[in-house]
């Protein structure tokens, strides 16, 4: 992965999926964009950054490439 492409990485998870995040697992791989539409027809919750969100029926959500963080990790994990 090179974190300066400036690409979207979009992975599926479900509940299940959710909690193994923590023993390693990492989703299943749908693409890889610069930018992303999702148009939903029907009411759904989602969770972005960890953070979970109602989302309300006949939505359409955009997501770009606004900007890059460093992120910290901790190697004695």
């Amino acid at each position: 992965q090179d974190f300066g492409d400036q690409k979207i990485e979009v992975v599926g998870l479900n509940a299940a999926h959710m909690a193994a995040i923590h023993i390693g697992f990492h989703g299943k791989r749908i693409a890889q964009c610069s930018q992303l539409r999702i148009e939903l027809r029907s009411p759904m919750t989602a969770q972005m950054d960890g953070e979970p969100f109602y989302l309300p029926a006949s939505v359409a959500v955009n997501i770009g490439h606004a900007g890059q963080v460093l992120v910290l990790k901790n190697e004695n994990k």
